[in-house]
């Protein structure tokens, strides 16, 4: 039992923001079925399939920065006839200035309004589900500290009910600078805005009702983050602030700070772990939690130094990734110590904690350029970004190539890597697009007379049409086509064949060629020539 009243101020805390998150699921529903709603009232309003006018997203966004009212369809038409001799403008501004388009334009007023009402009806649902958790979390934070502490010092000490009314001032409480209903309507505004502001965007690039639908799920996803956000660190507050009036209420006249005892936690909680202040002393964001959003930390009230020393608390060991037992005043940073510092594992998890936010934008833009040759999960990605060098260094090399050789493949990479490694240089593609050298000059005089390779023309280009690979070299000046019959090595700068020879004499380097292609391809080159024929 040596560990229980650690325990129990932790699972107290822990069962609060469960609840929290389950309140932030109720709205989380509250945001999905209004993006429900205004994505079906899209696609009355933007074309289903992409039109061969619009700006493009930065002319768009350039646009609608010089608007006073970003949301105004009237504004927007006359920004584009002010600018309707740059490219591009005159021919949106036909379309929408059209008869035919006239009724749509009403429905996207129509609709602009409709975001309006939506996300107010958001605001009064989120605002009463947030309240209603608030003053139920109140009661319950209030009455399990007074519970806990008379079990923890044995005495059923008298105390007073909490009234509605302290209730109603603990929540009134501006703690952060601005009451959580305004920051619950502020939050529901941008994110009214963003809309409208993306369906402006939609009207001038003519996105597709797919991807009109698929920026306002990104848009929703933001939103209900900062929904999560509000009612996780209010939370927090809340359960403090009750915890706090139940110490004074008790005669508790200090408390000690306990951060969680993993990577996540922020440095400000590290710091402060361990540390025992005075409850009359006790200010939020200062020596008493939250201190920031998503705040985890909780505090205990102070026991005798002596029976703190024999305690045990919950830590998590990076190294094992379980959950271990540790003396109850080791603080954050002596645990940091022990568990962390100089332990590579450890380490590395903590860069990818900290790393979080920006290994995710690197995770995005990796996935955006290599697809499905990349880790599928971001975990995975961290994992390996952290952990396992050798293959993080193979993807950012992997992604380096794909970016500079766009249309190319993995398999292409695998080939030039062999190939470089083999002393071969120019940039593999396997199933080349074959050129027409159909107007090219055939360089017979070098591959006939002086190279003695007694090849024709008509087999030159039989060798261009079969071959299975290829290799760009100088720059792209030279490109050489490689088939199991011969090969044709073609100067596309000055539209020349400047030579060709038959499997006969291939030479050390092209049968390292056909070798990677064979080991690398398989299969798959073969079958593709089968249909070029």
């Amino acid at each position: 039992m040596s560990d229980y009243w650690e325990n129990r101020a932790a699972w107290d805390m822990y069962h609060a923001m469960e609840d929290a998150e389950r309140t932030a699921q109720k709205i989380a529903r509250i945001y999905r079925k209004t993006l429900t709603q205004l994505t079906y009232a899209a696609r009355d309003v933007f074309d289903k399939y992409r039109k061969d006018y619009g700006l493009s997203e930065v002319e768009a966004w350039e646009l609608l920065n010089k608007m006073q009212d970003k949301a105004s369809i009237d504004e927007l038409l006359l920004a584009l006839r002010n600018e309707k001799t740059r490219k591009g403008r005159q021919d949106i501004l036909k379309v929408l200035e059209a008869p035919a388009y006239t009724s749509r334009i009403e429905r996207f007023k129509d609709m602009m309004q409709q975001v309006d009402f939506l996300m107010q009806n958001v605001y009064e649902q989120e605002k009463q589900f947030d309240t209603t958790f608030f003053e139920n979390l109140a009661r319950d934070s209030y009455y399990k500290t007074i519970y806990n502490t008379q079990r923890q010092t044995g005495y059923g000490f008298a105390f007073s009910n909490i009234s509605e009314k302290e209730i109603a001032h603990a929540l009134s409480i501006n703690w952060s600078g601005k009451h959580y209903s305004k920051r619950i309507w502020k939050n529901t505004q941008n994110l009214a805005e963003a809309l409208k502001e993306e369906m402006i965007i939609s009207l001038l690039t003519e996105r597709t009702d797919r991807e009109t639908t698929q920026t306002f799920e990104k848009t929703f996803h933001t939103g209900m983050i900062q929904a999560r956000r509000l009612v996780r660190t209010e939370s927090a507050f809340v359960h403090g602030e009750l915890q706090k009036r139940a110490y004074k209420e008790a005669g508790i006249k200090k408390y000690r700070y306990v951060a969680i005892l993993d990577l996540r936690t922020s440095e400000l909680c590290r710091g402060l772990d361990g540390k025992i202040f005075s409850v009359s002393e006790a200010m939020t964001g200062k020596n008493y939690p939250p201190m920031h959003p998503w705040c985890r930390s909780t505090t205990i009230n102070i026991v005798d130094d002596e029976i703190l020393k024999n305690m045990k608390r919950n830590a998590y060991d990076p190294e094992t990734g379980r959950t271990i037992k540790i003396p109850a005043n080791m603080t954050y940073k002596e645990w940091y110590k022990q568990y962390v510092e100089g332990k590579p594992k450890a380490e590395a998890q903590e860069k990818a904690v900290k790393n979080a936010a920006k290994d995710r934008r690197q995770f995005d833009s990796y996935q955006k350029v290599l697809g499905k040759d990349m880790p599928k999960h971001f975990a995975d990605f961290q994992e390996m970004k952290y952990n396992e060098p050798e293959k993080w260094e193979q993807l950012k090399a992997l992604k380096q190539y794909f970016e500079k050789n766009p249309g190319n493949t993995k398999t292409d990479y695998k080939i030039g890597k062999a190939l470089k490694d083999s002393g071969i240089k120019g940039i593999p593609k396997v199933n080349p697009e074959k050129i027409d050298v159909s107007d090219y000059t055939y360089d017979t005089n070098h591959i006939n007379a002086e190279r003695a390779h007694m090849v024709s023309r008509e087999e030159a280009e039989n060798f261009i049409k079969k071959s299975d690979i290829s290799l760009t070299r100088w720059n792209g000046r030279f490109v050489n086509y490689y088939s199991k019959d011969g090969a044709a090595y073609v100067d596309v700068e000055n539209k020349n064949i400047r030579t060709a020879f038959s499997s006969k004499e291939f030479d050390e380097n092209t049968l390292k060629i056909r070798k990677a292609v064979e080991k690398y391809a398989g299969g798959n080159h073969v079958s593709n020539i089968q249909k070029n024929d």
